[in-house]
């Protein structure tokens, strides 16, 4: 793999910074999530991260991206679903479609029951405190 801008030979996976950027957007939400937490958590320079994915919202457009092809029965995809619900889609078109066209497989039952103990959880109302 080599990064385009620099000529060099990248040093790390795609995948697996993903998977690290997906924890900090579950513990942090999208709004609390710092660069500078994206970069810890990586152990990627900032520059790196701007050159791979471009900003913080498509970092988490790619967690999204990454969740909805993968893992459509994972409840973190379903926390990660909730965030780009609760945070992005009302003002960013994208994350709204991309949430749109998952919604048209999935009964309203369904969803209701998914994203309401999604909610409840992530609240912190009913004594769970995981991502702490």
């Amino acid at each position: 793999m080599y990064d385009s801008d620099m000529g060099r030979r990248k040093t790390y996976d795609v995948k697996n910074i993903i998977q690290k950027m997906k924890q900090v957007f579950l513990v942090n939400g999208y709004k609390a999530t710092s660069l500078d937490d994206l970069v810890k958590a990586t152990g990627l320079l900032r520059g790196s991260l701007y050159a791979e994915f471009g900003s913080k919202r498509s970092m988490f457009v790619s967690v999204l991206d990454t969740c909805l092809k993968q893992h459509l029965h994972d409840k973190d995809t379903w926390e990660i679903i909730l965030i780009g619900m609760m945070e992005l889609s009302a003002q960013d078109q994208l994350v709204r479609d991309k949430l749109k066209a998952i919604f048209v497989d999935v009964n309203d039952a369904e969803l209701s029951d998914k994203l309401g103990k999604m909610i409840i959880q992530r609240s912190k109302i009913n004594g769970d405190d995981k991502h702490e």
